[in-house]
């Protein structure tokens, strides 16, 4: 596949990771260019890659800074990826080539969500058409992303959260379904290798109500979006 892609990836205190996936992405033939969003400057990267970005806040900026990055990328396909998953270049491919293929779909990903019909979140991971793509690794247009970005910052404004705009995943999910022609997101089984979901790092792990919170946020955007 031609250059058509554009990678951004987190950088949150996970540094030797990042180092290692964007260069291995940077080498994958359908790549443009990576985009690294470092939100510590202690543990920030830059290289010396043509094909790598690296972009320094000089504060925590929350989980959507991703958003401001990828609505400004150079390739129409973002592939929005976390920095505790690795993904070999056969997913990568079958994720572009799907979004490519599938122009009804608003998202492409992994790690599909279905809420509860109360409007619980529910972390059980489902296949094929999903309100829900987590951001660890989906791709959709960049005109979505920045579709996402004033919704994203409204929900985080009215329902607070740990880090700031926890749950711009959710948001996004729902921005790219109103935005589709077929009002879905589609979540496929593909391999991935998890490079430290459930460390000291982790959302999950550093933020008690991360649950509730989320569900908070799907109810909000079933309202709002």
């Amino acid at each position: 596949m031609t250059e058509n892609l554009s990678v951004v990836i987190l950088n949150w205190r996970r540094p030797q990771n990042v180092l290692r996936f964007s260069k291995a992405y940077s080498v994958m033939p359908c790549v443009k260019d990576v985009h690294i969003v470092n939100c510590d400057s202690s543990t920030a990267i830059q290289s010396t890659d043509k094909k790598i970005v690296s972009t320094l806040f000089s504060s925590d900026p929350g989980l959507a800074v991703r958003f401001s990055i990828g609505s400004i990328a150079r390739t129409n396909s973002v592939l929005l990826v976390d920095d505790d998953i690795e993904l070999n270049e056969a997913t990568v491919n079958s994720l572009l080539r799907s979004h490519l293929t599938d122009h009804t779909a608003g998202a492409h990903g992994i790690f599909g969500r279905k809420p509860t019909e109360s409007s619980r979140y529910n972390f059980e991971t489902h296949y094929g058409n999903v309100p829900i793509l987590l951001t660890r690794a989906l791709i959709t247009d960049r005109s979505i992303i920045a579709a996402a970005i004033n919704p994203t910052m409204l929900m985080a404004g009215s329902l607070g959260g740990e880090p700031f705009g926890n749950g711009e995943d959710i948001v996004l999910s729902y921005v790219a379904r109103k935005h589709s022609v077929s009002k879905c997101n589609i979540a496929y089984d593909l391999p991935y290798k998890n490079a430290g979901y459930d460390d000291e790092y982790a959302i999950s792990v550093r933020y008690k109500e991360h649950e509730a919170h989320r569900s908070r946020v799907v109810k909000w955007c079933v309202n709002n979006i």
